[in-house]
């Protein structure tokens, strides 16, 4: 374009930065030939109106009128280049050709390019109107608009308006549609219209804007904001892609009652949109403090000809809203339209400048419009032209994966724009189906808390309650002595030293006398501070044979972290072992030493023979303690878990543990590590064999030494611990049965490692807090199984049910 050629040089707007930066992104993939034909060639912001016109027609009259359009309104030229500039700019050309298209699909326009029923018509003109719409615009090469009239029948036509969301906004149709059927009554002459306001007016409106109060505006509003709210992290938001909608329609009564309710509390139907949309984000991610994007008029009243210029105004910039699940939702949407008086004043800032005030790259990828805009058939076209308008459709773009559309009437009409890509369709109706229960509550009771709102209907919540309740108690009350069996077979083998069944029960027996004998019995705790070794085995069970309940200590915690847990859980006794009771800060509680000489004298001299209730200082139960575990202390203080006898023996026998892998078990976790758990009596209970690792630091050579010499078939491991592991030596496990991690979400690469390299061996994902008595979940990988993007935690053991429940402990859907 020569310089002589060119009319003007405007900067953009915001949103026109953030659609050009989209458009430069995707000009690439939208020349590609496979894309078009899929449904994806289009720009993600190619915006189509169609008119359907009855009457008799003159489309010589008609272009003439588009032409003026073009005159008159300088910036539907634009063409808008960035290459080699620090800022965008948009040139406006003093001439350009109309891009104008007819196309006749009557019958008399021959079998090749009509067709002769109402439906092959129909079909017909669908693929024109889909291939303009998937016929990209160059942001370089103006006019980003094109006109298509198609003819259908006698005194019947459509007219398509095809263009780049850069160059409009909705508000602008009405006044561009409407100026252009008064031109055209006129032959296109625009004598009798007033002069247009330039577009360039409200951009230097734009340019003396207080851009630093402004952005300071948005640093509070965002101030804290840890995390994007994203529903699909995944999603690539550059590339255009197949999109599908969803729509709903309210009935005339909830809307009219809607919008009373709104009008009655002050509040606008946008804000009840976007209170009831922040819930939605809740439920669905969990989150809450929830972003998502909303489009903004952006017409100032105050600028002289706003109502009736044409172009793009709309912004869209971020709504953030913390929610509390004890608020009801009227307060909520109060905060909302508070919210929203204050975003007036920084509505102008551009979203990609927002974004760098808080500190992250996308904020959101769900946006929120709220159609207001006149386009009525009847306004359109004014009575003289001998045309009716009777009917407009449209098609519009976003780059967002998930975007809600609301037309307001009579009945409000909600539409979910969605990537195919990224979301299923039966996902999105069930999305807009509990959007339209959100709303109902608001008219229903408005004073209900946020965390109350119920969004699953009845038959969903008969099935997930089908679903979490599958597992059923199959074990009877037991406590682990009944349980324990004995004989000749090996129980523990720690180095050269080996414990029969019939061995470690007889020396547990005396042991559990002597405890009882020291105040031991049903309901009362002994704290145990041993390194791992043969007699920590006995010391527990002879523990829970006196009916008492143990609270492991690690020797190796600090001091205070020591004395906190035995103030906290007041044992009756301290039993260690003489290498570590030195270690141990004083405690103001009775230390047994074991291997001290005048208690294992008193020991030996206990009677032999099973300790039964009459031995005990109470009848021990099923449901009596039998250990208290102590959490990490995340929540800035550990906390004592209380596990029963019976959940012990319900974990032991649970079908997770079936399989001969838990024949015989490497144990190496520290006994105040809930890992040990499983790793002393799920093999203990189910007459199989202890494998320890001799005391101390572990190192990889070991445990591959301890594996193989005594045939480890089961080992747990953390998954810090099976990471590294599958990192440095993934075939590691190559032949032990069964490998069990967990403590942290499992890595899906370090899994696939595993069971590629070692095919004979199952792993198996672990779930659950210390209240469960180690798992609540569990998930066997399958071989070749491994390549999701996260490894399951699985179905529920057999005394677990199991459901997913939000903030407000309500079923999430």
């Amino acid at each position: 374009m020569t310089q002589s050629g060119l009319l003007d040089v405007l900067p953009l707007s915001p949103l026109q930065e953030g659609l050009l930066f989209h458009a430069v992104q995707d000009v690439d993939a939208m020349h590609d030939v496979h894309d078009v034909r899929n449904g994806g060639g289009g720009d993600g912001y190619t915006v189509q109106i169609v008119l359907r016109l009855d009457g008799r027609l003159r489309p010589a009259a008609l272009r003439a009128a588009a032409e003026t359009l073009l005159d008159r309104h300088q910036n539907l030229r634009a063409a808008f280049l960035h290459e080699g500039m620090d800022q965008p700019v948009q040139i406006i050309p003093r001439e350009i050709e109309l891009p104008w298209k007819e196309i006749d699909l009557t019958e008399t326009a021959g079998a090749e390019a009509g067709a002769g029923t109402d439906a092959e018509r129909r079909a017909a003109y669908e693929r024109v109107l889909d291939e303009e719409r998937n016929h990209p615009f160059d942001p370089t090469d103006p006019p980003l608009l094109r006109f298509t009239l198609i003819r259908i029948g006698a005194d019947r036509h459509l007219l398509a308006l095809t263009n780049h969301h850069i160059l409009l906004d909705g508000w602008s149709y009405p006044v561009l549609l409407q100026e252009m059927f008064e031109l055209y009554a006129r032959e296109g002459d625009d004598g009798h219209l007033p002069p247009v306001t330039p577009y360039r007016d409200y951009l230097a409106w734009l340019a003396a804007r207080d851009r630093e109060a402004a952005e300071e505006g948005w640093r509070q509003a965002l101030a804290g904001l840890r995390e994007p709210t994203l529903l699909a992290p995944a999603a690539t938001p550059a590339r255009p892609a197949r999109r599908d909608r969803v729509a709903l329609e309210l009935p005339g009564d909830l809307t009219a009652r809607l919008e009373g309710w709104a009008r009655d509390h002050g509040l606008t139907l946008g804000t009840v949109i976007q209170g009831a949309w922040a819930i939605m984000l809740h439920r669905l991610t969990g989150r809450d403090d929830v972003v998502f994007g909303i489009t903004t008029a952006g017409r100032p009243p105050e600028l002289p000809g706003v109502e009736s210029m044409v172009g793009l105004f709309i912004n869209t910039v971020p709504v953030r809203i913390t929610l509390d699940q004890d608020e009801t939702l009227a307060t909520l949407l109060a905060r909302v339209q508070e919210e929203h008086v204050r975003l007036l004043d920084r509505q102008y800032t551009g979203l990609t400048e927002v974004c760098q005030l808080a500190g992250h790259p996308r904020l959101f990828d769900s946006l929120v419009v709220v159609e207001n805009y006149p386009l009525d058939p009847d306004a359109v076209c004014p009575p003289d032209t001998g045309l009716r308008v009777t009917d407009i459709n449209g098609h519009d773009g976003t780059h967002y994966p998930l975007s809600l559309v609301v037309f307001p009437g009579e009945t409000l009409r909600l539409r979910l724009d969605y990537h195919t890509g990224v979301f299923d369709r039966a996902t999105v109706e069930s999305v807009l189906r509990r959007l339209s229960a959100l709303l109902e509550a608001v008219v229903v009771g408005a004073g209900r808390s946020v965390g109350g709102v119920e969004l699953v209907s009845a038959a969903e919540r008969g099935e997930l309650l089908a679903w979490g309740s599958g597992a059923v108690e199959t074990v009877a009350p037991e406590t682990v002595p009944e349980a324990l069996g004995g004989g000749g077979a090996v129980a523990v083998v720690d180095g050269e030293v080996a414990l029969s069944y019939g061995e470690l029960g007889a020396r547990s027996d005396r042991l559990a006398r002597f405890l009882v004998g020291c105040g031991v019995g049903p309901e009362r705790l002994v704290a145990v501070a041993m390194s791992r070794s043969v007699d920590v085995v006995v010391v527990l069970l002879a523990v829970l044979k006196a009916g008492g309940a143990y609270v492991p200590v690690d020797p190796d915690f600090p001091a205070g972290r020591v004395r906190f847990m035995v103030e906290d859980a007041g044992p009756v006794l301290v039993v260690a072992s003489g290498d570590v009771v030195g270690r141990l800060p004083s405690l103001g509680v009775p230390v047994v030493v074991l291997d001290d000489p005048e208690t294992v004298r008193e020991v030996a001299g206990c009677p032999e023979g099973e300790v039964t209730d009459a031995d005990r200082m109470a009848p021990l139960r099923p449901s009596h303690p039998a250990y208290v575990m102590y959490t990490s202390g995340s929540t800035g203080t550990p906390k004592g878990v209380v596990i029963t006898q019976h959940a012990l023996v319900a974990l032991a026998r649970d079908q997770a543990f079936g399989a001969s892998a838990h024949d015989t078990v490497l144990v190496h976790s520290p006994l105040a590590f809930d890992a040990s758990t499983y790793e002393l009596w799920v093999p203990l209970l189910r007459g199989g064999k202890l494998v320890l690792m001799p005391d101390g630091p572990l190192d990889t050579a070991s445990m591959a030494k301890v594996i193989a010499e005594h045939g480890i078939t089961g080992v747990f491991a953390t998954t810090a611990l099976f990471n590294s592991l599958a990192d440095e030596s993934p075939d590691f496990f190559a032949h032990v049965e069964e490998v069990w991690t967990g403590g942290e979400a499992a890595s899906p690469a370090a899994v696939r490692r595993v069971t590629d390299t070692c095919p004979g061996t199952s792993v198996v994902n672990a779930y659950g807090p210390t209240e469960t008595t180690m798992i609540a979940t569990y998930h066997r990988v399958v071989r070749g199984g491994s390549s999701a993007e996260a490894v399951p935690i699985g179905r529920g053991t057999d005394s677990t049910r199991a459901y997913v429940v939000d903030g407000g402990l309500g079923l999430v859907p």
